[in-house]
């Protein structure tokens, strides 16, 4: 996001908030809210009512703080981890100071604050070169140059074969299944689409509507796996595992050369 021209971004470590605010990270929010910045950071949702993490298990996810009521002693956030999809979600402000103040981790991503404001009188030209690194980056499972070093990932198509492989590993062992994946999957294969559809409207892309028709059907592919992989955890239908890992291969591969074709037809 430090990249994007259309983004004011700022990383503000936590010592800061300890000398600038006094340890109080409610009035690092107050600011920071009501200077229209968005705001993201780890929490432990150990902390955070509501969660299924709650006075159980210490949790550390990121979350996204966008507003408050000081009035009624609240915090507005969005995340994942609630209920498996993003969602708005709030909480009070003390609860809020013992889940940030309590991530206390080496690395470094994990112990600051992000900064986020739009900037809508930027207006700037697609680089389709960063596209196509994007998207060579995808296919031979590149780390991009923006992450963190500190972070232990796998990237691009290795990733999605990591999935795979688990849930051949499910069906081997008839252990339980995380549906999430497979869910992200599918918004990713939605945001593909869109980004092609965009490209076409801008004629930065040298086809005509095959792939974008190619990417409307990957995502009705994998919303259908992800449904399949939902009906499994209720039944654990051996028979369905197996369908279910067919599904996933043949959907892999047409990724796989869904992505060649796109990463060949954008223009220079």
């Amino acid at each position: 996001m430090a990249d994007c021209p259309l983004l004011s971004y700022y990383e503000i470590p936590k010592k800061t908030i300890i000398y600038n605010w006094k340890h109080c990270l409610q009035e690092a929010i107050l600011e920071f809210i009501n200077a229209e910045y968005y705001m993201y950071f780890y929490a432990d949702y150990y902390y955070i009512p509501g969660s299924k993490y709650y006075k159980k298990e210490h949790n550390f996810h990121e979350l996204f703080v966008y507003g408050y009521d000081l009035l009624n002693n609240k915090v507005y956030f969005g995340d994942n981890v609630m209920q498996g999809r993003f969602i708005q979600y709030e909480c009070r402000f003390q609860d809020m100071e013992m889940a940030f103040w309590c991530v206390l981790v080496e690395q470094e991503y994990k112990n600051k604050i992000y900064l986020i404001r739009t900037k809508p009188e930027i207006d700037c030209e697609i680089n389709t070169q960063a596209i196509k690194t994007g998207l060579e980056n995808y296919l031979y499972s590149v780390k991009d140059i923006d992450f963190e070093e500190q972070q232990n990932c796998t990237y691009g198509f290795l990733a999605i074969d990591l999935i795979y492989k688990e849930c051949i590993r499910v069906a081997e062992n008839k252990t339980l299944i995380d549906y999430r994946p497979y869910h992200l999957l599918y918004e990713h294969a939605v945001l593909m689409e869109l980004r092609v559809e965009y490209l076409l409207y801008k004629k930065l892309i040298n086809c005509n509507e095959e792939l974008l028709k190619g990417y409307k059907e990957l995502g009705k592919g994998y919303i259908i796996l992800r449904n399949m992989v939902l009906r499994y955890i209720g039944n654990r239908d051996e028979k369905l595992i197996e369908r279910i890992i067919y599904r996933f291969g043949s959907l892999i591969k047409k990724e796989r050369e869904l992505t060649v074709e796109f990463l060949y037809k954008i223009k220079n």
